[in-house]
């Protein structure tokens, strides 16, 4: 398999390279999983209040880019396998 090539496949682990993933990957994954898109959507509605608030120009960039940041994790977590019994989104 080769590696550092754009587009090379990403070799199949039977382990989590950090402890997050590893829960992921245990028993309780998809509670886990649950609990951190929770976070995360409740970290989104604070920064939506900041925003709507009223924010100065170098507050407001510095905001959207939590956005961005926090949306961009919402879409990793919510694409990670987990074990469970539920996959929640």
């Amino acid at each position: 398999m080769t590696f550092g090539t754009a587009g090379a496949p990403a070799p199949a682990l039977d382990f989590g390279m950090t402890d997050l993933e590893e829960g992921l990957r245990g028993a309780s994954g998809a509670e886990l999983k649950a609990g951190i898109l929770g976070r995360l959507d409740a970290l989104k509605e604070q920064l939506a209040a900041l925003e709507k608030s009223g924010l100065p120009p170098d507050a407001f960039r510095r905001n959207e880019a939590a956005v961005r940041a926090i949306a961009a994790a919402r879409a990793v977590a919510s694409a990670f396998p987990v074990s469970g019994t539920t996959q929640g989104e």
